[in-house]
């Protein structure tokens, strides 16, 4: 019985083997320098050589896939993984200026008027991506709140209006800055070194994404 499940290649010795009719005994059939041809023994059982796995190779086994390079480094997966990180991020940090009394708006424009003292408001609502008229009514709350103070200090410009924060809206800028550093630290320190260390070198690469965007 053959448990391999293919054709029993088992000669019976006793029995003898006629050759076909027109076609030369297995005696007859020689090679180059009166050798046997390899074809003449067992029928051309012997496989060729390019149907002959190479040595550790199983016959049935499957190429090893190719690998990918770009899987990696394709912009369009990575930003559809890093998007929603992000919102994530942004939604916690968000919390932390509610609990203070502001918006995560008027946080950022505070921060965008500790960069530049005196800025304007056209200029404040093109840096934000904001319309003029709902710059102008987060501006109005923030100097109702005592955090920021409009001046008309352009002696060759008395239209315009430069924007500054107050020693109180300075207070409330660091004090935010420090809540969410503090959050950001506190969840850092539950990561491996390996992973500290990743997070430390996306930092640069991460900050050129919003480079010339302001």
């Amino acid at each position: 019985m053959n448990v391999r499940g293919g054709p029993s290649r088992r000669l019976h010795k006793n029995t003898a083997r006629m050759p076909r009719s027109g076609s030369p005994s297995p005696r007859e059939e020689r090679g180059p320098g009166g050798k046997d041809s390899p074809q003449s023994h067992e029928g051309n059982l012997m496989p060729n050589a390019a149907d002959t796995p190479a040595s550790g190779q199983s016959a049935d086994a499957s190429p090893a896939p190719e690998p990918n390079p770009t899987a990696e480094t394709d912009a369009l997966a990575i930003a559809n993984q890093l998007r929603p990180v992000l919102l994530r991020l942004h939604r916690f940090l968000r919390g932390e200026a509610h609990e203070l009394g502001v918006t995560s708006t008027q946080a950022s424009l505070l921060a965008a008027m500790h960069r530049a003292p005196g800025v304007g408001l056209s200029e404040l609502a093109r840096r934000e991506h904001m319309s003029a008229p709902t710059l102008v009514g987060h501006v109005d709350r923030l100097e109702a709140a005592g955090l920021v103070a409009r001046a008309r200090g352009n002696p060759t410009d008395l239209r315009r209006v430069g924007l500054t924060l107050t020693p109180a809206g300075l207070e409330m800028l660091q004090t935010l800055r420090a809540h969410r550093t503090a959050w950001l630290a506190a969840h850092l320190e539950a990561l491996t070194p390996d992973e500290l260390a990743a997070v430390a070198a996306a930092i640069g690469p991460l900050r050129r994404l919003t480079e010339g965007e302001s």
